[in-house]
Order: structure tokens, then sequence, then C-alpha cells
């Protein structure tokens, strides 16, 4: 795959992983909410700068 391929009727822009700075940490979180049950869920990922 290359940059400004189409896929899945998106163009994709070739972005690049890079490590985090020493000493820095990067929180991903995510949650979602039923609009018809009475249920909610949230999760989440902590990664340090040496990748763990």
């Amino acid at each position: 795959m290359k940059k400004g391929d189409l896929v899945n009727g998106r163009c994709e822009e070739g972005f690049k992983w890079s490590s985090l700075s020493h000493g820095w940490v990067k929180i991903n979180t995510n949650g979602s909410k039923s609009m018809t049950n009475n249920w909610s869920i949230v999760g989440g990922v902590i990664q340090g700068s040496l990748g763990n």
C-alpha cells in the first residue's frame, strides 16, 4: 500500500508510528453508551516510552 491508495472508500495518508520520548507515557481511552439499554462501557491502554 502506498500513500494516496483508496482503502474502504477512504484515502490513506501514510502515517508513520514513532516512539515516545524517554520518560513519556501515552494514554488511549474509548467509551460507549447504549441509548436504548441502561449500560455503558469504557476501556483504556497506557504505553510507556519503551513500548510496554
